[in-house]
């Protein structure tokens, strides 16, 4: 084994989080098991102790998280890794104390490469610098296969943007980096011994499109010496959509790759810049990411993060897993809801409560501790609010009083769930409904707060509306929206809300306008720009200093094309797709529509075309299952098998 630094020793200073400070920071240490089964069929188990003979001798000179790999050929050690190598040279191991009193072994998917994608393009500037193109944002690596002179030095820099001249653009990531002498931001280095090399970086991963190499001295490279290495947690693919509008199916594929290119062991807001579990990030995408992939084993993992993370007050950090740092006030409510939201949407998806059952007491904790934060009115108001809006920022102090509303709403259900007396949780619950709607809803206009897209859609969306307003509300948002000619107005809780309430309450035709726009603000401004990810931000500055070009919290729209647009639904009163809701919507401007999605209890299809001047829809559910078809005022029940109407 080669052990490297990974989170465990991340030194500085080369990012803003401070993980160099981290509590359980200490030098790369191993524990492992060699499980032999010989051919007469007995059995032996091998454990690492202080018979293991280890070097500190390794080609690999340094390695870190955020700037990559350093390699120099000239310390490789033959054969180190047979049975025949000497080891008289080498020292025995010695006992380390374990880094956590509880050790526990991974359950989640591992991390692995996926597949290898071969450069689309190569562009050299003479004979010292090489940039290729792979076609798309990814997360990983590459594999170079070179040889040069001996003590060849050769920088590989990876990135996500071109400079007009076709240089590596690197100004939108390594604004966060402070440098260390020698060490570049997602940059491997390999020192060549004359002989031909193979080199892939063991101990960092970095979010990349292109790749630049130069070397000090002259070198020859052609397509086929770089290789990209595409590698995440590898979950399952479980669900896929498609449609008559090409725009949206590549929006629907630049979340999906945004989604992967975050998924590493943790929910990570961008695979380059931060690689940080934002929870907020994280539970946006929710829907997202457990309609495409079969997520469970990995937010459990997450899950329990959460639980470690709690502090003695019961507050959690704005990142988890967190060397300490984001216990802040500006971060808040809105993103700690995460601890409700997660384990919520696991037990919706796959109708298991084990989640809900383990972040129980952490939640009791944290409420107990939010009460404490009550201003005079009884509410909470601290903290971020719809992030990056584009032009118009929903005052934060409301939608911290939303969440803070759903916190209490979602512990009552789990209360519920549990079989536990949830009643105070529930009586919370409602004050704190009752407190939103007399503080910030205008029940003579019907709006809430300054009138924005995110307010009035988080209102309908979270269930604060009171019985009777919620389609005058629903009107309200679609003004809004018209008013702005169809372009969207707001940031990261309204990318989660705005298309989902304006289809809920008959505005499906003006949702999908919003979502299939080709110019800024818009998700298809992106891809008409040429991007495959998806950017941190509505707009980009032209200095190319604010954003990153793979992040997945604004990807929601991808749901909404499965839940919306093909109408697949779980049924909140029956967890698990034991029941199905199937509630298409036709909307004007597409043809045809199909969605697909393996549940846990099996496969769902919901397809529409246009025939002439009837819809033909076609609904598969699994045998075990029964289902509601939901369209316009009709309500049919369905049993198991596949089932076509004509409407």
């Amino acid at each position: 084994s080669i052990l490297g630094n990974g989170f465990y020793n991340a030194f500085a200073p080369v990012a803003t989080w401070s993980f160099e400070k981290a509590r359980w920071r200490n030098r790369a240490s191993m524990i492992s098991e060699l499980h032999i089964t010989y051919k007469d069929n007995t059995k032996d188990i091998i454990i690492s102790d202080s018979t293991w003979k280890v070097s500190s001798s390794s080609p690999y000179v340094q390695n870190n998280i955020y700037s990559g790999d350093t390699y120099d050929a000239n310390k490789e050690i033959d054969g180190w890794d047979k049975p025949a190598f000497d080891d008289s040279m080498w020292t025995n191991a010695r006992i380390m104390n374990a880094p956590s009193d509880r050790l526990v072994a991974e359950t989640e998917p591992v991390i692995r490469k996926i597949k290898n994608i071969n450069p689309i393009s190569l562009k050299s500037f003479g004979d010292t610098v090489f940039v290729y193109d792979f076609g798309v944002n990814m997360t990983g690596g590459c594999e170079l296969k070179i040889k040069g002179e001996k003590n060849t030095r050769v920088e590989i820099q990876y990135g996500e943007l071109l400079k007009p001249n076709g240089r590596l653009e690197m100004r939108n990531l390594d604004i966060y980096y402070k440098p260390l002498p020698g060490l570049a931001f997602q940059t491997d280095v390999l020192i060549l011994d004359g002989k031909e090399c193979v080199f892939t970086p063991r101990f960092s991963y970095k979010g990349f499109q292109y790749v630049e190499l130069c070397s000090n001295r002259p070198i020859k490279l052609d397509e086929t010496n770089v290789t990209a290495l595409n590698f995440h947690s590898d979950l399952k693919e479980v669900g896929h959509f498609s449609c008559s509008n090409d725009l949206l199916n590549q929006i629907w594929k630049a979340a999906n790759r945004s989604y992967l290119s975050n998924v590493m062991s943790i929910p990570t807001d961008c695979p380059q810049r931060e690689k940080n579990g934002w929870t907020a990030d994280a539970h946006i995408t929710m829907d997202l990411g457990l309609l495409n992939f079969d997520g469970i084993r990995f937010y459990e993992k997450w899950i329990e993060d959460m639980i470690d993370n709690q502090n003695s007050e019961g507050r959690i950090s704005g990142i988890i897993p967190s060397s300490g740092w984001g216990y802040d006030d500006w971060i808040g409510p809105v993103w700690d809801a995460a601890m409700f939201i997660v384990p919520m949407a696991l037990y919706d998806y796959y109708g298991d409560k084990q989640s809900i059952s383990r972040i129980y007491s952490t939640c009791e904790r944290y409420l107990t501790y939010l009460a404490t934060r009550e201003d005079i009115d009884g509410c909470v108001t601290y903290g971020i609010g719809d992030w990056v809006p584009y032009k118009t920022q929903t005052p934060t102090e409301y939608t911290t009083s939303c969440y803070y509303y759903l916190d209490n709403l979602y512990m009552a259900k789990f209360s519920e769930i549990l079989g536990y007396d949830g009643s105070v949780y529930k009586s919370k619950a409602k004050r704190l409904k009752d407190l939103i709607n007399n503080k910030y809803l205008d029940s003579r206009k019907n709006i809430y707060a300054n009138g924005s897209q995110t307010s009035l859609a988080i209102a309908l969306y979270l269930g604060i509306v009171p019985d009777g307003m919620e389609q005058k509300v629903a009107d309200n948002l679609y003004q809004t929206v018209k008013g702005n000619n169809g372009y969207l107005d707001f940031g990261v809780l309204g990318s989660k809300t705005v298309l989902r309430m304006l289809s809920k309450y008959g505005y499906a035709d003006m949702a999908y306008q919003m979502a299939s726009k080709e110019d800024e603000p818009s998700w298809g401004a992106w891809i008409k720009k040429g991007f495959n990810t998806m950017p941190e931000t509505w707009t980009l500055s032209p200095e190319f200093r604010d954003a990153s070009i793979n992040h997945m919290f604004l990807g929601d729209i991808n749901a909404w094309m499965y839940n919306v647009l093909a109408g697949i639904n779980f049924d909140p009163n029956n967890p698990g797709f034991k029941h199905i809701l199937i509630q298409p919507h036709f909307v004007e401007g597409l043809d045809w529509v199909k969605g697909e999605y393996n549940s846990v209890k099996g496969f769902i299809r919901s397809e529409w075309k246009r025939v002439g001047g009837s819809i033909q829809l076609e609904v598969e559910i699994p045998i075990n299952t029964t289902a509601t078809v939901l369209v316009g005022d009709k309500t049919i029940f369905i049993e198991g098998g596949k089932h076509k109407f004509n409407f």
